[in-house]
C-alpha cells in the first residue's frame, strides 16, 4: 500500500458522511479519555495528504485523518513509525494515543505525535529541548518545560518553552524536509532587523533555528491580548493601525505577492469546495462571491508589505504598541488586506460571543485613512466570505452562520 491510495476520489461525499456522524464515541473516549461529545473545529482539505479533521473535547484535541478501509492498516504502521527510538516520541505511546476507528474510516490521534515534525522530540522529552536552546543561545536555560500549543499534522507546531532561568521562548516547529521553514525565518529576521524594538509595531525577537530538526526560536512577545471592550477597545485599535502603518512604510524585497488576483483564486477553490458538500449554501454565495472576485482581480494598488492572517488572536498589545504574531504568511499585497481581514474577525467575535460592538471596526475603518473606503470594504466582504465557507464545515450553529452569511452578502460598493 502507498501514501496515494490514501487519497479519496471523492472527498465531498466522504466529508459529508463526517459531518453527519463524526468518529464513534467509543474510540473518541479511547483516545482522550474524556465522555463529553466532541466538536468539530476545522476540516483540512488536500491534494497531497488525506482528509484531516480536528475535533475538542472540553479542553483535549483529537486530530484525525480519513483513511477509509485502510484505517486500522494505516494506524498499525503510524505506531511502527512514531515508536522508533530515532523520533523520540516511544514514552508518549500507548493504547489510546494513536487509534483506528473503522466504522468513520478515521485514524484519531493525540496532538504532538507526528512523524514529519522531527521537532516534536522536544516536548516528550525536557532535557533535549534544554540542549537545544543552549546550542542556540549559547546559555543554558536551566531546566525547562516545554507545553504543545498548537499542531496541524504534518505541517507544523508551536511549543511553549520556560526555562528555570524565568524566561519564555516559542519552538515553531516545521518538517525538517520542507524549505518553507528556514524561508519563513529568513523573513522574520529581515523583518526584526529593520523593525528593532524601539517601533510601533513589535514582533518577537528571532533567537536562532536548527533546520535538521525543523526548529526556529523565538523570544516571547511582551503584552496582553486586547479586549475590543470600551475605551480599552479603542486604544487598542489604535495601536494596531499605528502597527499596521509601520508594517507597510517598511522597504521589504524578496517577499512573496499575493494581490487581488490571488485572494480571488483562493475563495473560488473554497466554493468549489463548499459547492460538494453543501451545495445550496455554494449556491446562495455564489453570486455575491464571483461580483467580489471579479472586484479583486481589478484592483490596482501599489503592493505594501502585509500580514496576510490578521486577526485579534495574533496581537499583543504592550502599553501603546501593539506586537503581531506568525509572520509566516508575510507578503506583498494590498493595503487594505490586513484591516479588512481584521475587521472581518471582529465581525466573526460579535456573532459568536457578542462583543466587540461595530464600532471598533470603524475605529479601524477612520484609522486607515490612507487607504479607500470601498477597498476596505471589498476586503472585508472577502474575508468573510471565506469565513462563511471555513465555518460551514463546523459545528457553528446555525443562527449564527446565517448572521456571518447575512453580512458577507451586504454589497461592499
Amino acid at each position: 500500500m502507498t501514501r496515494h491510495t490514501k487519497l479519496v476520489k471523492d472527498p465531498g461525499a466522504v466529508l459529508a458522511a463526517l459531518l453527519a456522524t463524526g468518529p464513534s464515541f467509543d474510540a473518541v473516549t479511547k483516545v482522550s479519555g474524556l465522555s463529553s461529545r466532541p466538536r468539530l473545529q476545522r476540516v483540512l482539505v488536500s491534494d497531497r495528504r488525506p482528509l484531516q479533521l480536528v475535533y475538542a473535547q472540553e479542553d483535549a484535541v483529537i486530530l484525525a485523518e480519513h483513511h477509509g478501509a485502510d484505517c486500522e492498516a494505516e494506524a498499525e504502521r503510524l505506531r511502527a513509525s512514531l515508536g522508533k527510538s530515532r523520533r523520540g516520541l516511544g514514552g508518549a505511546l500507548d493504547l489510546g494515543s494513536v487509534l483506528a476507528d473503522p466504522a468513520s474510516g478515521l485514524v484519531l490521534r493525540r496532538p504532538g505525535l507526528d512523524a514529519r515534525l522531527p521537532g516534536l522530540r522536544l516536548l516528550h522529552d525536557p532535557a533535549e529541548a534544554r540542549a537545544l536552546i543552549a546550542t542556540i543561545e549559547g546559555n543554558d536555560p536551566g531546566s525547562v518545560t516545554v507545553t504543545l500549543m498548537a499542531h496541524r499534522l504534518g505541517k507544523r507546531a508551536v511549543l511553549r518553552c520556560e526555562g528555570a532561568d524565568g524566561r519564555v521562548r516559542y519552538a515553531r516547529l516545521r518538517t525538517d524536509k520542507s524549505s518553507s521553514g528556514p524561508r519563513a525565518y529568513s523573513r522574520h529576521q529581515l523583518l526584526w532587523s529593520v523593525l528593532k524594538e524601539d517601533s510601533a509595531l513589535r514582533i518577537p525577537k528571532p533567537l536562532g533555528q536548527m533546520p535538521e530538526m525543523g526548529v526556529a526560536l523565538f523570544a516571547a512577545l511582551p503584552g496582553t491580548a486586547p479586549s475590543f471592550e470600551g475605551c480599552e477597545g479603542f486604544r487598542a485599535c489604535h495601536a494596531i493601525e499605528r502597527a499596521l502603518n509601520r508594517l507597510q512604510d517598511l522597504q521589504l524585497a524578496d517577499l512573496p505577492e499575493h494581490g487581488g488576483a490571488a485572494e480571488a483564486a483562493l475563495l473560488r477553490v473554497w466554493l468549489d469546495r463548499l459547492a460538494q458538500v453543501f451545495p445550496d449554501r455554494a449556491a446562495a454565495l455564489a453570486k455575491a462571491l464571483n461580483i467580489v472576485c471579479t472586484a479583486l482581480e481589478k484592483i490596482l494598488t501599489q503592493a505594501v508589505p502585509c500580514h496576510r492572517d490578521l486577526h485579534e488572536k495574533q496581537i499583543l498589545l504592550d502599553g501603546p504598541r501593539a506586537g503581531l504574531l506568525d509572520f509566516d504568511t508575510l507578503c506583498l499585497g494590498h493595503p487594505a488586506m490586513d484591516a479588512g481581514n481584521l475587521m472581518a474577525h471582529l465581525f466573526l467575535m460579535k456573532v459568536t460571543t457578542g462583543r466587540p460592538r461595530a464600532a471598533f471596526e470603524t475605529v479601524i475603518r477612520n484609522a486607515m485613512r490612507h487607504v479607500p473606503e470601498r477597498d476596505l470594504r471589498l476586503w472585508r466582504r472577502a474575508a468573510l466570505l471565506r469565513l462563511c465557507m471555513i465555518y460551514a464545515f463546523t459545528d457553528m450553529p446555525n443562527p449564527q452562520q446565517a448572521a456571518l452569511q447575512a453580512e458577507a452578502l451586504i454589497p461592499h460598493d
